[in-house]
């Protein structure tokens, strides 16, 4: 009887074949998995960033921080500055928006807080008109804002928001 030491031809191929058949599979699923963690990094990174505002709120009289400055303001709080950028967008500087309505507002004169949005995922600038402030309905009154600064699709055609009662959660904007 005559042992062979290695694969033929033939079976190298087929064994590559497999291989990139499994692989064409499984890559898209690996994709969306990866943008799935990133998303829900960048969930946990503006909660934490909603989370101290609450915190700063409760230090400064019921006031939230205000606009231009809010990453500087809150380093006490998070006291990291890469909670302030999206996974998804590495190169923006911060990779979230305060709304600039909130910014300096009192807590006390917020309505409805669990509806009211304080940071949302942003391009630049760092700051949005938006006013009364609400997701579902920004401009109900048919006052002129703008909430261009807002990314519609940069999480799964949606974006992370973070409300004034400090629950965060993705949300697909309906922007009209």
């Amino acid at each position: 009887m005559i042992m062979r030491k290695g694969f033929t031809l033939i079976e190298l191929l087929v064994v590559i074949a497999i291989i990139s058949i499994l692989a064409s599979i499984l890559m898209p699923v690996y994709s969306r998995a990866r943008k799935k963690a990133t998303a829900t990094s960048c969930l946990s990174n503006i909660h934490q960033i909603g989370l101290a505002t609450l915190m700063y709120v409760e230090d400064y009289d019921g006031i939230y921080v205000p606009g231009p400055r809010w990453p500087d303001t809150l380093q006490p709080y998070v006291r990291n500055y890469q909670i302030m950028v999206c996974p998804d967008e590495p190169s923006s500087s911060p990779g979230y928006a305060i709304n600039y309505w909130m910014a300096g507002y009192c807590q006390g004169a917020v309505d409805y807080p669990a509806q009211v949005v304080i940071f949302g995922d942003a391009s630049l600038p760092a700051a949005w008109y938006e006013y009364p402030a609400n997701v579902t309905d920004p401009n109900p009154d048919g006052d002129d804002t703008t909430i261009g600064s807002i990314p519609a699709g940069r999480h799964n055609e949606g974006a992370n928001f973070t409300f004034a009662d400090g629950h965060s959660k993705w949300l697909r904007p309906n922007f009209a």
